[in-house]
């Protein structure tokens, strides 16, 4: 279920405008994502396969998990929602730690559409306790999730492929930036 997302200006202040995250990509509209990089003791990397049910990049990989920040949510609430929906791992907001903000300006076709995604995405970290995680993924965003060495999800964001995997989504400067900004912030605490 698409829940409303808020309209924000190209300088990330609030409209007071709603949206659905559909329309919002239909046209072009600025609004407010969420990412986390979740790593486990060792440094390994969630990586996940999106569902071929996915509006935006179905069937790609992606390093952590994300998505839109549905009005009222504040980004870290958010973060906490798509670590449980897609994950079934459950965290708190105190466990995230922030990475920083990016702009993000995309093009992509779906089906016979132009979509463009505009928005802010808010990146975080978060360590999970233990090397060995239950996770269940929720089947209609993830297809399947694993942690890969962080030498692996380097190589992953390298070559834009793993061949047994998929193909990542199309964003390496932005997974270079945050998993090296993870990295160096997991390590630190």
């Amino acid at each position: 279920m698409l829940h409303p997302i808020d309209i924000i200006t190209r300088n990330n202040r609030r409209t007071g405008r709603q949206s659905n995250p559909e329309d919002a990509s239909n046209r072009g509209l600025w609004h407010r994502g969420v990412h986390v990089i979740i790593a486990t003791p060792s440094g390994r990397l969630l990586v996940q396969k999106r569902s071929e049910a996915m509006i935006q990049h179905p069937g790609m990989l992606d390093i952590g998990v994300g998505g839109f920040v549905d009005s009222g949510e504040t980004p870290e609430m958010a973060g906490v929602r798509e670590i449980y929906e897609e994950t079934g791992i459950k965290a708190t907001t105190d466990q995230l730690i922030f990475l920083g903000v990016t702009k993000f300006n995309h093009r992509w076709r779906y089906k016979d559409r132009q979509k463009i995604s505009r928005s802010f995405i808010y990146s975080y970290a978060l360590q999970l306790p233990s090397e060995h995680n239950d996770v269940a993924p929720q089947h209609d965003e993830v297809s399947w999730i694993g942690f890969l060495p962080a030498r692996s999800a380097s190589w992953l964001i390298h070559q834009g492929s793993l061949r047994r995997f998929g193909k990542l989504l199309p964003t390496y400067a932005y997974y270079r930036k945050v998993v090296r900004l993870a990295k160096k912030q997991l390590i630190q605490q």
